[in-house]
This record gives structure tokens, C-alpha cells and sequence, in this order.
């Protein structure tokens, strides 16, 4: 399934269940998320909190999970904004005071490379694997990334195609 073939990539990470991860956007992917990795905090910015409601009726009790929903009108959001709103950094900053290992963006919106270049510069996780490469670089503000040295970074051109950036 193509919302759910960035599993491969995730599985090269060595130690998942010693490690905690984000993710920015939630739904079918959680499940695996929850199953491979210590802890999960899903981040669902969106304009309605459907995905968010089912994605809490399935796993709300689940005790390695964590997660919030925030509307776009909430933090002043739209989708392909030119920059991100102080609002929305703000949140993240807030997110970002525990120490995630792992950031997975697969948002349904296409400001995605903003925020991921904000955490791969700012909070420098040890990997950020971002979804839709192959057919959303550029629409997805992919190309907007800035590339720290210390990282490295493999793609996987299966399906909608996901990157990989890792710490060498």
C-alpha cells in the first residue's frame, strides 16, 4: 500500500525498540509505529480531526503512545505557506523539549520540508525520514531542505518513494 511504503526504509533502522519517534501526520502507518519503537508521539496538523479520531479510538489506551491534534486555524497555518507561522514553530519548539530519536514526516499538507528542515537544524534527531519523494519533492517543499554535515542520507524509490536522513 502506498501510504504505508516507507516501511522497508524504517525497518533499516537498527534498535527501534530502544528508541522514541514522531510522527507528523498519523493514520494507517501508526500501528507499525507503535509495534517497532519504544515510544510514539503522532503530531496531526490538519484542517479536521478525522484521521486524529480514528487514529485515538484504535490505540487511545496504548501506553507507548502519545498525541495531539492541532487545527491549521489553531496556529495560523495554511497549506503551501511561504513560511511557517510563529504559532506553529512555537508548537514544535514545545514538542521538542523531549528528545525524539527518530522524525517521520508524512503530513497531509505540503509544508512538510519546512518543518523537517526546521528539526533536522535545530534538533538535529538521529534519523528524519520524510514520505512522497518520488512524485512530491518540490510540491512538498522537500527541496527546501538544508543538509547539516554531520548527516548523510539514502532514498528508496519504491512506490511514493522515501528519504532517509541519518548522522554519519
Amino acid at each position: 500500500m502506498a501510504y504505508t511504503d516507507w516501511i522497508p526504509t524504517m525497518d533499516s533502522i537498527k534498535g527501534k525498540k530502544d528508541l522514541s519517534i514522531i510522527e507528523f501526520g498519523l493514520g494507517d502507518g501508526t500501528e507499525y509505529l507503535l509495534n517497532n519503537f519504544k515510544l510514539v508521539y503522532s503530531f496531526e496538523l490538519a484542517d479536521n480531526d478525522y484521521w486524529f479520531n480514528i487514529t485515538k479510538d484504535r490505540f487511545g489506551n496504548l501506553q507507548n503512545w502519545k498525541a495531539d491534534f492541532v487545527n491549521f486555524t489553531e496556529v495560523g497555518f495554511w497549506d503551501y505557506m511561504p513560511q511557517l507561522p510563529e504559532q506553529l514553530i512555537s508548537r514544535i519548539y514545545d514538542i521538542f523539549k523531549e528528545k525524539y530519536d527518530v522524525v517521520f514526516m508524512d503530513g497531509g499538507y505540503h509544508n512538510r520540508g519546512q518543518i523537517a528542515n526546521l528539526v533536522l537544524n535545530k534538533f538535529r534527531p538521529q534519523y528524519l525520514v520524510i514520505h512522497d519523494i518520488n512524485f512530491a519533492f518540490e510540491q512538498d517543499m522537500y527541496d527546501q531542505i538544508v543538509i547539516p554535515q554531520e548527516y548523510d542520507f539514502s532514498d528508496d524509490n519504491n512506490g511514493e518513494g522515501t528519504r532517509i536522513y541519518f548522522k554519519k
